[in-house]
């Protein structure tokens, strides 16, 4: 099947990866969205429809990636990173 990212994948992980990271690469693309503020784990799951343990989970490993940066302040937020969006753009060119 393919991803969100025309990413051809064999598991609903790799699926809701690429999910969220469209997801953060879109928040970041909003002009109406004022300095890429970040996003909850629990929003992006119901936005996404996760649960909110497998979007942390997911969020999790693309921070170990470096494709999504955490930020800890009066709880803890999610934004894609400068490599996220070099690789979302990157696929997002070959379409």
């Amino acid at each position: 099947m393919k991803s969100v990212l025309e990413r051809e994948v064999d598991n609903s992980w790799d699926l809701n990866k690429d999910r969220i990271l469209r997801y953060l690469y879109d928040l970041h693309e909003n002009p109406f969205n004022y300095d890429d503020t970040p996003t909850q784990a629990v929003r992006l799951g119901d936005e996404l429809q996760l649960s909110t343990r497998d979007a942390n989970n997911i969020l999790r490993l693309l921070v170990g990636e470096g494709l999504v940066e955490e930020i800890n302040a009066a709880g803890t937020f999610y934004r894609i990173s400068p490599k996220g969006i070099e690789t979302v753009e990157r696929v997002l060119r070959k379409l």
